[in-house]
Parts: structure tokens; C-alpha cells; sequence
């Protein structure tokens, strides 16, 4: 029944969302670079086309997740 209370919490889900997509973008920014976070680096172990393709994948999962909880806001 907890999940269920968490569920409805928009601001939650609003704020993790917002806070996957920017530092995965940010990730993805400084892998052009040629740098990297240091708490990503796990990423990098399967390769760097993979890392690219996981970092991408966060991005698009969390603008998704705010998309989805503001569309919800506003029914």
C-alpha cells in the first residue's frame, strides 16, 4: 500500500525525473568532452557505444517521467 501513497506524490516524481534527465545530460555533455562523473564511471565498463546508449536511454526515461507526471497534473 506504500507504493501506492509514493505513486501519488507528483512533486517525488517531478524532482527524480528532472534529476535523471540533467545529469545524464550533463553526462552526456562531458563525454563529448572526453570527461566523465565519476560515480558513472560503471557505465563505461561495458563499452563505450553502451555507455552512450545507457546514458541516452536515462535521459529519455526521465524527460518521459516529468512529461508524464505534468500531463497528470493538469487532467
Amino acid at each position: 500500500m506504500y507504493i501506492f501513497a509514493l505513486m501519488k506524490n507528483r512533486s517525488l516524481w517531478i524532482s527524480i525525473g528532472m534529476l535523471l534527465f540533467l545529469v545524464n545530460f550533463v553526462s552526456l555533455i562531458l563525454m563529448i568532452v572526453g570527461l566523465q562523473f565519476g560515480f558513472m564511471q560503471w557505465i563505461d565498463y561495458f563499452g563505450r557505444a553502451w555507455g552512450l546508449g545507457i546514458r541516452l536511454s536515462l535521459v529519455i526515461f526521465g524527460a518521459a517521467l516529468v512529461y508524464a507526471q505534468v500531463v497528470r497534473q493538469n487532467e
